[in-house]
């Protein structure tokens, strides 16, 4: 066995490579209307026929950012920043654990991030109950 047989080598045909350059054209496109007209976009990659040798093309592509937000509701739900500002993987689970979105976000920060205006109201009602109970121990 010579050197050369040790290197692992991952092929990945045209047909494979022509689907990730197609959805990373799109995403330069969500991102300059982002830019140009502050207009968010998406993209779903569940819709679409990627492979694991796709996916994986894709990922080493737009790389991790230094942001990753994960939040338990209803199932695993991960917003991972690419190494492009503006540009998240947002993949969300079911109480199974199957993915039952995926897809890539152009915006500042997904909305998913933000609470709710009841959820606020709630928290605000459940802290002062602790700050009661502080003042009256």
């Amino acid at each position: 066995m010579s050197s050369l047989d040790r290197i692992a080598v991952n092929l990945i045909d045209e047909g494979h490579s022509e689907m990730v350059r197609s959805i990373l054209s799109e995403v330069v496109s969500l991102l300059e209307r982002w830019v140009k007209k502050g207009e968010p976009g998406q993209l779903d990659l569940k819709s679409l026929p990627l492979s694991a040798a796709d996916s994986q093309l894709l990922e080493k592509a737009l790389g991790r950012g230094e942001v990753t937000v994960s939040m338990d509701v209803m199932g695993n739900s991960q917003m991972i920043e690419t190494a492009f500002s503006g540009v998240w993987y947002v993949i969300h689970r079911d109480d199974q654990d199957q993915v039952i979105v995926k897809q890539i976000e152009v915006v500042d920060i997904p909305a998913i991030i933000f609470p709710q205006p009841s959820e606020v109201l709630s928290a605000l009602g459940r802290l002062k109950l602790e700050v009661d109970k502080i003042h009256n121990n």
